[in-house]
């Protein structure tokens, strides 16, 4: 048996938008003067089989003589990318965020790329994601009644899944593995 579950594009935009606005922390543990906020996302694009492309704005926070508050980055593109990973014994729908743009007006194109990617690693090392045990969430045992001998349990088991990522949303499938599991009969 499988299950299958679709989020429509728009949902999962409502969905991701949530999470912003993001601070990302730049500097050494502790260190909250360095980082960049990434505001709530302006548009959305899909790009199937990657994840999906938010378009936002930022402001960098870094201490400079003078310089009070944050630098307003106007454009910021970044991809969330969904995934399913195997993790402490069980099977996980994963968002992760990976900056692609940091777009400053001033810089060289070559420095931009760097800080993107830097950006991209800090989050990364940080472990900035969502994560859904869905094969927690839908696994389950269920003692029969007493009357029933030997004694059983019914087992319902998510197992490893595919996601999928195309222009109409996402799209997980999930084998489901139905069982009845004979116990150790604790009746003298």
């Amino acid at each position: 048996m499988r299950i299958t579950a679709t989020y429509g594009a728009e949902e999962l935009f409502r969905f991701l938008a949530q999470i912003f606005p993001l601070d990302v922390q730049l500097g050494e543990d502790g260190d909250t003067c360095r980082k960049v906020r990434l505001h709530p996302p302006a548009t959305y694009r899909m790009a199937p089989g990657e994840g999906v492309r938010l378009k936002t704005d930022a402001e960098l926070f870094w201490p400079v003589p003078l310089l009070s508050g944050g630098f307003r980055v106007p454009q910021v593109e970044a991809t969330v990318l969904p995934s399913i990973d195997y993790r402490d014994a069980s099977w996980h729908l994963v968002f992760r965020v990976r900056i692609d743009d940091f777009d400053l007006a001033l810089l060289p194109d070559a420095v931009e790329a760097l800080i993107a990617s830097r950006l991209s690693d800090t989050l990364e090392r940080a472990g900035v994601e969502v994560a859904w045990n869905y094969a927690d969430t839908l696994s389950v045992d269920i003692d029969l009644p007493g009357a029933v001998t030997p004694p059983r349990q019914f087992r319902l088991r998510a197992d490893e899944g595919l996601m999928e990522i195309t222009a109409d949303g996402l799209r997980i499938d999930a084998p489901l593995h139905l069982a009845f599991v004979r116990l150790q009969d604790p009746r003298p």
